[in-house]
């Protein structure tokens, strides 16, 4: 089994009732099977704590009127941990924000920038984010049915490139992202016929960086305002973002302004959306392997972090904001937009329609 692990995968510590924004709150939190068997058992032995929070035909936790999870207490700890321990916790909240994509005999580890204590981690990093291999013998090999094995090969070649591309910080941000678009818009063309040509990966890349995608104002306003028609959780996060982006759009004028404040402000913030962009390409293209789409991966991962760093301008005061702030934009619009089937097919309705 090859493991492999994003950024500093291993020293996350989770905050628990000093979290800002707990994960237990706001959306329904699902429960897998062998959890939902042990909540059964429980119930029948005469726990009612399980019957009480517990939603046994939808295999979810309940959830009081504000949304919270039914464990949730009034500290912001879990009564389900503090009553009968870590092991009796479902998979989704023993495992969060760790998130792990399952490929035959690999394994990949990202920690979510939904949590707010890794939001904070990304906003923070200086250096550009990477990963790490780890091969472990003790485990055995799975079977997967029907995996199209070529293509997950292609992927892994085109992730490796991507990520180069990305890591070329002496290119301009904007350059980068046109060279994986196009490079990838080849790619997916292969795919469609049927075609996984790793000879022809590096003459894709060659010619892709001669291609050059210009964002004009009224562009960028428009991927600022897909945002309100997406399906967000909190109509109060959308509203804010609403009013920060009328101010920064009202003029052309303002908006360059705007833009290069911030940008003079925080030095290092090429890095900071660099590395977005690196856990978004890292943890969610090779699962394309499943659908055969992966220029909707590339297109949302460039997505995501190019309406984050227009929320950060708009948001800004003169140019400023504190990194506690940008990690509460980050994690919110993350857990609000982020993983979404329907947002994710409205961003590539709307690239299709850039390029």
């Amino acid at each position: 089994m090859i493991r492999r692990y994003l950024g500093d995968y291993s020293g996350f510590k989770c905050t628990a009732d000093k979290c800002p924004d707990s994960c237990c709150k706001g959306w329904e939190i699902g429960i897998d099977d062998e959890s939902i068997d042990m909540y059964k058992f429980m119930a029948d032995s005469g726990h009612d704590f399980f019957n009480e929070r517990v939603d046994f035909e939808q295999a979810c936790f309940k959830q009081d009127k504000k949304g919270d999870c039914a464990c949730l207490r009034p500290d912001g700890l879990c009564q389900l941990q503090m009553d009968y321990g870590q092991k009796y916790l479902c998979a989704t909240c023993d495992l969060f924000p760790r998130h792990i994509e399952e490929f035959p005999e690999v394994r990949e580890y990202s920690l979510s920038a939904s949590c707010p204590e890794v939001a904070l981690s990304m906003v923070r990093m200086r250096e550009l984010m990477d990963y790490e291999e780890k091969s472990d013998e003790s485990v055995d090999a799975d079977e997967y049915e029907d995996f199209n094995q070529d293509l997950y090969n292609l992927l892994l070649v085109c992730r490796h490139r991507i990520l180069a591309v990305l890591r070329e910080e002496d290119l301009p941000l904007l350059d980068r992202y046109s060279t994986i678009l196009y490079f990838m818009e080849k790619v997916q063309g292969d795919i469609d016929m049927g075609l996984y040509p790793m000879e022809d990966l590096d003459q894709y890349l060659s010619d892709a960086r001669a291609y050059k995608l210009a964002l004009s104002f009224e562009d960028k306003k428009r991927i600022a305002g897909l945002i309100f028609e997406m399906d967000p959780l909190d109509e109060t996060f959308v509203a804010r973002l609403s009013e920060g982006f009328g101010k920064l759009f009202s003029s052309q004028e303002n908006f360059d302004n705007s833009f290069e404040a911030f940008m003079n402000d925080h030095q290092t913030i090429h890095t900071t959306i660099t590395n977005l962009s690196i856990y978004f390409i890292f943890t969610y293209f090779c699962g394309a392997v499943y659908d055969d789409y992966v220029l909707a991966q590339a297109r949302a991962g460039i997505f995501h972090s190019l309406v984050i760093l227009l929320i950060w301008v708009s948001m800004s005061d003169n140019g400023q904001i504190g990194q506690e702030d940008m990690a509460y934009f980050l994690y919110k619009y993350c857990r609000e937009l982020e993983n979404c089937t329907e947002n994710i097919m409205l961003i590539e309705h709307f690239m299709d329609e850039i390029d």
